[in-house]
């Protein structure tokens, strides 16, 4: 049985890439748009029944969708707890390289001062922090979470 994963965002840069290349490579992608679309699924992350129907019998989820500074937050929590109903303990999260402002030099996973100049950075550090915590809870036996911040988008 192939893996079936929800790409939110599906009708964006990063996410259109991704789910045509996890199809490509056979896995069973649910492409999650903001409004129902011809082969996807409606997936706004802002209604929280959408997003429980989208999670429903994925093995992992893929989150690729930009929001507003001021909604990714919450956007962030309600897919996370339709995740935790839905018993989906896999998800890829697509943050950004934002969340290091103006740093310079080498920027990598050691780099631990994160110091956004905006609110986008600033909503973008604390949906990672939600998504360690998902990750890390207790009683969440099995759970992974892999954060990306990608650059020049």
């Amino acid at each position: 049985m192939r893996a079936r994963i929800l790409v939110t965002g599906a009708g964006g840069f990063i996410g259109s890439v991704v789910g045509g290349r996890l199809r490509d490579a056979g896995f069973d992608v649910r492409a999650g748009f903001r409004r129902a679309v011809p082969g996807g699924v409606a997936c706004n992350l802002d209604n929280t029944d959408e997003v429980r129907a989208a999670v429903k019998d994925v093995d992992c989820v893929v989150h690729a969708a930009y929001g507003a500074s001021e909604a990714m937050m919450m956007q962030c929590k309600t897919l996370l707890a339709a995740m935790d109903e839905a018993g989906v303990c896999q998800l890829i999260h697509f943050s950004s390289i934002a969340v290091h402002g103006d740093a310079t030099g080498t920027i990598d996973e050691d780099v631990r001062s994160l110091t956004p100049n905006d609110g986008y950075g600033a909503a973008k550090i604390a949906c990672e922090a939600e998504v360690r915590v998902w990750a890390e809870r207790s009683g969440a036996a099995g759970r992974h979470a892999l954060i990306l911040r990608p650059g020049i988008v």
